[in-house]
């Protein structure tokens, strides 16, 4: 069953506190996503573009909204514009959602057809200051711009009850794909097969698909970090690493798991796994309101390490920074991670050095857990 709509409450909350954080006079301009062509009257599958349906909750390609919350006429404060049905776009699609149908999914009172757009927003544009806007539009040619993700941003990093409800569902899905995941995973079976359990369990279960492209990396396989290819059969004694997550309502859970293929883990297997779960629990009690991202990435490297040296510390097994065999034959490496999140992931697999700080992602300012949740382990992103 198809999950129920985003409550409109939602957007009309997200528009408001987007409002809050604009400059006096200004205008938010957002085109939604568009629908790539990939040959003759094939289309890439649709995603939404994020902000856009942050902001109205629609799902549907070539619109735009216009934000301007102080404008002094009510009718210009918020507009979107919407593609209007034609009785050939009907025979090839099927209707598109009306004025009013659009209304109540957005809480947008004032929606209006595409053709209006030109002279509305010449109209917007004399009145505004600033224009905030991420995307090319050429009606913005010689416009005062300035960018949009930054204000997005501080605010996505808080989530509303309905987006926790639409985490949630997506990693009780996610949930149901690994475990047919577990009950398939054999030594023989081809990565690709279990891949499509993961899909199968998603759709049967009404999520909208892969939140990504999904990893299923047996062996040695798993040593690469965004291994895609999914093509190899997995083989007794190997371990299996899994990086999936569903997509529900443009929201996503992401799980990463490693499992022995043959449903028992060596004792080696077993002492990497456990040292893995040690770190996973103590990162996750760190995730408590106040705590620094960056302080949070650096922490759990520094977990990661202790980790490292105490599995390296004995005679005969793995040197830090060295290749060397264990009980399977096999030649690894010690390797940094971008991530602690990776760290975690990859570990059972090989061990890495302590996390260097310059591989991570730069932000722009420290982003802070200010809500903290544990659903049995699942990480959660949207």
């Amino acid at each position: 069953m198809k999950p129920d709509p985003v409550p409109s409450a939602l957007f009309r909350r997200n528009r408001s506190k987007l409002a809050a954080l604009m400059a006096r006079g200004s205008l938010v301009l957002i085109r939604s996503g568009d629908v790539k062509s990939r040959s003759g009257d094939q289309y890439y599958p649709f995603r939404q573009h994020s902000d856009f349906f942050y902001l109205t909750g629609i799902m549907q390609e070539a619109y735009l909204f216009a934000f301007f919350p102080d404008h002094p006429d009510p009718d210009f404060r918020e507009l979107l514009f919407i593609r209007r049905s034609t009785p050939k776009s009907e025979l090839w699609t099927g209707p598109l959602p009306g004025l009013e149908e659009v209304q109540g999914l957005s809480g947008i009172s004032h929606v209006r057809w595409l053709a209006e757009k030109d002279a509305i927003l010449e109209v917007l544009l004399k009145d505004t200051t600033m224009v905030y806007c991420d995307q090319d539009l050429r009606e913005l040619a010689e416009v005062n711009r300035m960018p949009l993700a930054p204000l997005m941003e501080r605010l996505r990093m808080i989530k509303e009850a309905e987006e926790i409800d639409q985490i949630k569902n997506a990693i009780s899905i996610t949930r149901s794909a690994f475990l047919e995941v577990l009950g398939k995973a054999e030594p023989g079976v081809w990565e690709y097969q279990l891949e499509a359990e993961i899909i199968a369990a998603f759709i049967k279960n009404g999520a909208a698909g892969h939140a990504y492209d999904p990893i299923v990396a047996s062996g040695k396989n798993a040593l690469i970090l965004h291994y895609i290819k999914n093509s190899s059969q997995c083989q007794d004694g190997a371990l299996l690493l899994m990086d999936f997550g569903a997509e529900v309502n443009n929201y996503a859970a992401d799980c990463s798991r490693t499992i022995p293929v043959n449903g028992r883990f060596t004792p080696r297997q077993r002492e990497l796994y456990e040292a893995v779960l040690r770190v996973f629990r103590q990162a996750r009690d760190m995730m408590v309101p106040g705590t620094v991202l960056d302080d949070f990435h650096e922490q759990v490297g520094k977990l990661g390490k202790r980790s490292t040296l105490l599995l390296v510390s004995t005679p005969g097994k793995m040197q830090r920074g060295h290749p060397t065999r264990i009980h399977s034959g096999r030649t690894i490496t010690c390797t940094a991670l971008p991530t602690p999140s990776d760290w975690m992931c990859m570990i059972p697999l090989t061990v890495p050095g302590p996390l260097n700080r310059e591989w991570c992602s730069p932000v722009s300012q420290p982003s802070i857990f200010r809500k903290s949740r544990r659903v049995s382990g699942w990480r959660t992103t949207s």
